[in-house]
């Protein structure tokens, strides 16, 4: 509105200005209609929903929204999240893969679906899906689900679909499937044991089913069948089965129809059980009644139909079997006092009158009941109304659970007594928790206690390497835990301080500790004292020391005592002036030699248990060849071997005479005058771990009346001697 003022008249004029704004306020309605519509719709989703405001480039992502279903999934109340940093309110984000995924969505537009994953931080865990996308004005949303409950009902499904497979083959249960159009027949495994067929071949086909009953079965198989084709009838009928090895079973047969999606009958399906058992304990007890109601037998879990008083309308065969009870009247005409026992009768009373007063009671309770036979069991019980024959009754059902009960104490026994096994164990034990890579002591034994001289409030809560020397620590800390947490097998040397100070010598033993999760937590580790072993060790080794030592001096004088004794010789072949004396003495210096030279390499060697002798043979024939004066060049010495051969002292003697015969004998003999020629030597092990030795020459050869098992001299007798009586061998030319 305007005001204007004209002078000369003296007026005042109004001017108004209208704009019509109907649209727009329409428009911020709907507007917030939307938003209030999105708003519901976000919080009311069953999917947990987050947004998030991008930071830095995409280097961080804040919370900007989070539904009601994001914090019931995450336990996160929103006030905690919004405002924050994703990293900040899930610290496992990074790792879990997330994060990566808001990066890439951000840079390039795509939405992406993150895979069912394990997420784990210190706060939750379970497993979660996540679609990302990003919106328009360049804000991520998150989508997520909670799928840990059917992660765990998968596991469940997998683990009662084996119990299942297991506890037909217990039941001696076969599973069978028939096409009728094709006449193709499936079997479970537990049904070729049944029929004594191999599983590898094709099951018999319908065709072929007489061949495995007896007529009278067959006919009635062949009759059902008929009848189940026609009008869906099922069955069950025991039947006579008779195996290839003419061997006959007793099977309780049903089968019911299969339907294409038209509802026409394509097939049968059903079971087999192996009931021959059963069958002889009937025939020899004549216990014909039990074929009957065997519908409802087959239920493993009791069941009960009752009225609001607790009056038994119908019991299966099952419950009677839990009770040890003939027949349902029996069981009626038992007082309830007397199939419970004390205590859980009086947990009966009190549910049966909290349901006279309009309660309707627990539904799902645990009794103990007595048995006709007095026998003591544990029942699950489930409790749920229903109709029966149109009128409100109770249905309840009986799980026998004494087995479970019984694992239950025998685990608890079996906890206890390892408990005792790990507080009384002479060894020292200790089980450790990862605090970031350090292992803190979560429980130790008394062992490890007193070892020490510590007290339990001492230890437990403290990091390990406190407990061990320096150097220790630094193995301990430089991986070896890791390496255990890990799952290798550490068996590796460690140093323990005790309160006083003493230096605990022992070797570690440790291996992973994992939760119910299969979750590596820490390590259990086992420590064995070897301190008195240690010191042991360095007073054998100073020990043995000393003994090598003394060795190596009495190989040093036995050495110098027949280089003596060589001496002596050598003197008096000199002062004795015949050449025959001459020649005799100088062929005993070479036999001393031979064997000086043997305590010779032994003192020379570090190992004096054994001698090289391929060594020893090289520097035997390089002494003879000095003692008997072979020009350089005449005579080519050849040492041929495969490897290392090694002998002990035993061996090295007799073995350095006979060498030294046949290598003077070939020096001296072989090549006469200025004759020139070839020595070899060969020295091999051969595959039954003999030693074979052999001394040949190129020059004249032994002469023809030579018999080198008859010898007539000195020599060749020492050689025969020795092979066969200290050797244990044989001399071949």
């Amino acid at each position: 509105i305007i005001f204007a003022e004209e002078e000369e008249e003296e007026e005042a004029r109004i001017v108004v200005s209208m704009k019509d704004i109907t649209e727009r306020n329409r428009a911020e309605l709907a507007l917030r209609e939307n938003e209030n519509r999105y708003r519901e719709l976000l919080e009311n989703m069953g999917s947990g929903v987050s947004v998030y405001e991008t930071r830095n480039n995409g280097e961080d992502f804040i919370f900007k929204e989070y539904n009601a279903a994001a914090e019931m999934l995450d336990k996160t109340p929103r006030g905690q999240a919004i405002g924050r940093s994703v990293v900040d309110v899930f610290p496992g984000v990074k790792d879990f893969g997330l994060f990566d995924v808001f990066q890439r969505v951000y840079r390039t537009g795509k939405s992406e679906r993150h895979p069912v994953t394990f997420y784990k931080d210190e706060k939750i865990s379970g497993w979660r899906g996540n679609y990302v996308y990003k919106l328009p004005s360049g804000e991520i949303v998150a989508v997520f689900e909670d799928i840990t409950e059917r992660k765990q009902a998968e596991e469940a499904l997998r683990k009662s679909q084996k119990q299942l497979r297991e506890a037909h083959r217990l039941a001696h249960i076969g599973v069978w499937n028939w096409v009728a159009e094709t006449d193709t027949v499936l079997w479970t495994e537990e049904l070729y044991r049944i029929a004594g067929l191999d599983p590898m071949l094709p099951a018999p086909t319908y065709a072929e089913h007489p061949n495995i009953y007896a007529p009278e079965s067959w006919d009635l198989l062949k009759e059902a069948v008929e009848r189940a084709m026609k009008t869906g009838e099922t069955y069950r009928l025991e039947l006579k089965l008779i195996r290839p090895d003419g061997t006959t079973r007793w099977v309780n047969a049903f089968g019911g129809a299969t339907y294409d999606n038209h509802g026409r009958i394509q097939g049968l399906y059903g079971t087999v059980q192996d009931i021959t058992d059963r069958k002889q304990a009937e025939e020899e007890l004549r216990l014909s009644e039990e074929n009957f109601r065997r519908s409802l037998d087959d239920s493993p879990l009791g069941v009960r139909i009752v009225t609001a008083e607790g009056e038994s309308i119908y019991a299966n065969r099952a419950i009677l079997d839990i009770y040890g009870y003939d027949n349902i009247e029996e069981f009626k005409t038992t007082p309830a006092e007397k199939r419970y026992t004390p205590e859980s009768f009086a947990e009966h009373q009190i549910r049966k009158e909290k349901r006279k007063r309009g309660g309707d009671g627990l539904s799902e309770y645990e009794i103990s009941i007595v048995r006709k036979d007095g026998e003591v069991r544990h029942l699950q019980v489930f409790r749920k109304e229903i109709l029966w024959d149109g009128e409100r009754q109770y249905q309840v059902i009986y799980n026998d659970i004494t087995e479970r009960k019984r694992a239950e104490e025998t685990l608890h026994w079996a906890e206890e007594r390892y408990r005792r096994l790990f507080e009384e164990a002479p060894s020292m034990y200790i089980i450790t928790r990862n605090q970031g890579g350090v292992p803190i002591i979560a429980d130790c034994n008394r062992a490890f206690l007193s070892t020490l001289e510590y007290t339990r409030d001492e230890v437990v809560g403290r990091p390990l390497d406190g407990f061990y020397t320096p150097e220790s620590r630094a193995a301990l800390l430089e991986g070896g835990y890791l390496r255990a947490l890990e799952g290798s097998f550490v068996t590796k040397e460690r140093r323990l301080v005790a309160s006083d100070g003493r230096v605990i010598e022992t070797i570690l033993t440790a291996l992973p500790e994992t939760d119910a999760q299969g979750n590596v937590t820490g390590t259990r580790a086992m420590y064995l004292d070897i301190t008195e072993r240690k010191r042991a060790e360095v007073q054998l080794h100073a020990s043995l020391q000393e003994k090598e030592t003394l060795l190596m001096e009495v190989h040093h004088r036995v050495k110098n005592n027949m280089q003596v004794i060589s001496g002596l010789l050598d003197l008096q072949a000199r002062s004795s002036g015949s050449p025959e004396l001459i020649a005799m003495f100088h062929e005993s210096q070479s036999r001393i030699q031979a064997m000086s030279l043997v305590h010779e390499k032994l003192y020379a060697s570090k190992d004096f248990a054994r001698i090289d002798l391929v060594g020893y043979v090289r520097a035997l024939s390089q002494d003879l060849f000095q003692s008997y004066k072979i020009n350089p060049g005449k005579i080519d010495l050849i040492v041929q071997t495969d490897g290392d051969v090694y002998v002990d002292i035993n061996k090295a003697i007799p073995c350095g005479l006979i060498l030294n015969e046949l290598i003077s004998n070939a020096l001296k003999h072989a090549f006469p005058g200025d004759g020139s020629g070839e020595l070899r030597i060969i020295i091999r092990e051969t595959k039954n771990t003999e030693i074979e030795i052999v001394v040949r020459d190129n020059g004249l050869g032994l002469p023809d009346d030579v018999d080198i098992h008859q010898p007539r001299t000195v020599g060749l007798h020492l050689v025969n001697g020795l092979v066969k009586n200290q050797l244990d061998g044989q001399v071949e030319v």
